[in-house]
C-alpha cells in the first residue's frame, strides 16, 4: 500500500500524527496567551499601575541665598504605582565632604500615570550647641545676680559686674554659634531620587533619579 510505512497501516500513522498537532496547537494557544497578557499589562491593563519606561524626575539646580537656604523645583511624569512617592536626596561627590547643605526626605501620594511638581529645600548642617554652655551662663547669671544684691558694700562689686557681664556675653556667643555651621564655598552634585510604591507596601516599586548642581557662593 502506498505512503503506509512497512509493516504498518493508514489508522497507526493517523494516531500518531493526533497528538504531535495536538502538542503544535498547545503551544501556540499559550503563545498568543502570553503575548496578550504582556500587551494588557504595559498598556495599563492592570488597575492602580501604569508603564514605567518614562518614570523620570527632573529638577533645577541650586544656589544657596546669603541665609543659607536654597530650593531646587522638580517635577516627576509618568508616575507607575498608585500610592507614594518618597523622595530623598544627597551629597553624590567623590570626595568626602563635611558641612555641606542637607535636604530633608519627603513622601507624597500619587496616582498611576499622574505628574508630581514640588520643591526640594536645602539647608545649612546644623550643630548642636555644647551641653555645658547653658549650664555655665545660669552659673554666671548667679554669680551677677549676687553681686548686685552686694553692691552697698563697696565699689568693688562694680568691677565683679562687669566681669560676670563679659563672660555671659561671651557664653551667649558659643550658644548661638553653636546651632550653625559655615558652609565650604563651590559647586557640589546631589541626586535626588524618587521611589513610588503602593500605600500598603505590597507590590512592585519604581526608583527614578536626577543629579543637580548646588552651589555654595
Amino acid at each position: 500500500m502506498a505512503g503506509v510505512p512497512y509493516g504498518g497501516t493508514s489508522k497507526q500513522a493517523d494516531r500518531q500524527a493526533v497528538p504531535a498537532c495536538r502538542e503544535d496547537a498547545a503551544m501556540k494557544t499559550s503563545h498568543w496567551f502570553l503575548a496578550g497578557w504582556l500587551i494588557f499589562l504595559f498598556c495599563g491593563g492592570v488597575p492602580g499601575y501604569a508603564a514605567s519606561s518614562q518614570f523620570t524626575i527632573t529638577a533645577s539646580n541650586v544656589t544657596m541665598s546669603a541665609s543659607g537656604k536654597g530650593a531646587s523645583q522638580f517635577t516627576i511624569s509618568e508616575i507607575p504605582v498608585t500610592g507614594t512617592i518618597v523622595l530623598s536626596c544627597g551629597y553624590s561627590g567623590s570626595l568626602a565632604l563635611g558641612g555641606l547643605p542637607i535636604c530633608p526626605q519627603a513622601s507624597y501620594p500619587v496616582k498611576a500615570g499622574g505628574t508630581l511638581t514640588g520643591t526640594v529645600y536645602f539647608y545649612p548642617p546644623v550643630k548642636a550647641a555644647p551641653a555645658e554652655a547653658p549650664a555655665a551662663g545660669a552659673i554666671l547669671g548667679g554669680v551677677l545676680v549676687l553681686l548686685l544684691g552686694w553692691r552697698r558694700r563697696g565699689r568693688w562689686w562694680i568691677t565683679g559686674a562687669l566681669v560676670a557681664a563679659g563672660c555671659l556675653t561671651g557664653m551667649a556667643g558659643v550658644v548661638a554659634c553653636g546651632g550653625g555651621s559655615s558652609m565650604p564655598k563651590g559647586n557640589f552634585p546631589y541626586t535626588i531620587t524618587a521611589v513610588n510604591g503602593p500605600a500598603a507596601g505590597s507590590g512592585p516599586s519604581f526608583e527614578t533619579n536626577v543629579t543637580i548642581s548646588v552651589t555654595v557662593p
